[in-house]
């Protein structure tokens, strides 16, 4: 359910799991929550702008790149 959108709107697939655990889809427990990493290969020159969730509705997070300042 989730995508890794780039600045040029390109799209990157979730890969197999480096960083474990590997979040695995499953009904959530009421009140509760499910844990675990997601994650991408960032194409060479490729600069991601949002994580994007695609399940029962779509939200979408965005990154903010290292080199920028909080406000």
């Amino acid at each position: 359910y989730f995508l890794l959108e780039m600045t040029d709107t390109t799209v990157a697939d979730p890969t197999l799991g480096i960083k474990r655990p590997e979040l695995r889809a499953g009904e959530v427990p009421a009140g509760g929550c499910l844990a675990g990493w997601v994650t991408f290969v960032i194409p060479e020159q490729a600069e991601p702008a949002f994580v994007v969730y695609d399940g029962s509705e779509r939200l979408k997070w965005r990154i903010v790149p290292a080199t920028a300042k909080p406000s």
